[in-house]
């Protein structure tokens, strides 16, 4: 049996094989790997800008991308159909006389509400009331046609003749002379060629 004692030297040896291979486990461990299911940091989500970038480019060409088109704010979501304020007075004043109609009527065409007006007067007329015949047969009359008081866009003799036919069986004595002064200015279209006019003058002449 040997039993010279251990040289001194040896076991520092061992002592410092033994450090260096602690120090390469520990170097390797502390290296991250990107091997799938090892945790990872997840970074914070960039702040987003205070304002939208003018003109992004696009991704494939580097020109600047189009906008969306955005919906416009409607100012005004429908317009409301001609006569609707008349016929919601209507609804609301239940059943009216003809003569309150009318009156509402010129209400409406003091304030430019013409279409309003035009409808009140046609059922105040159809109801009997020999004003409102009136006030339709001057809106389409030449002689007193005025475009600010009228919601025809243009005289009608068709329309003055009707109505002031429609005024006079009413008892309305003053729509006679208004007759004759539409009479008078067909038969002066009738008497410069015009054939329409000549025909609509032997029809009224006839009735």
């Amino acid at each position: 049996m040997n039993d010279q004692p251990q040289q001194p030297g040896r076991g520092r040896l061992w002592l410092a094989i033994g450090a260096v291979v602690l120090a390469t486990l520990a170097a390797v461990w502390m290296v991250p790997d990107d091997k799938p299911g090892r945790p990872r940091e997840i970074p914070a989500p960039p702040s987003p800008p205070s304002e939208p970038a003018e003109n992004p480019a696009s991704e494939e060409g580097g020109a600047p991308a189009e906008a969306p088109a955005q919906p416009e704010a409607e100012v005004e979501t429908k317009k409301a159909p001609e006569g609707a304020a008349a016929r919601a007075w209507l609804a609301e004043a239940g059943d009216p006389a003809a003569v309150e109609i009318t009156a509402k009527a010129r209400e409406f065409q003091r304030a430019g509400r013409l279409a309003d007006a035009w409808l009140l007067y046609f059922k105040a007329a159809r109801e009997g009331d020999p004003a409102a015949a009136m006030a339709l047969a001057e809106q389409a009359d030449p002689a007193f046609y005025d475009p600010a008081r009228s919601a025809l866009a243009r005289p009608d003799l068709v329309q003055a003749h009707k109505w002031y036919a429609r005024a006079l069986a009413l008892g309305a004595e003053e729509a006679r002379s208004r007759l004759k002064g539409v009479l008078e200015r067909l038969a002066r279209r009738a008497s410069q060629g015009d054939e329409a006019a000549a025909l609509l003058l032997q029809e009224w002449r006839n009735q």
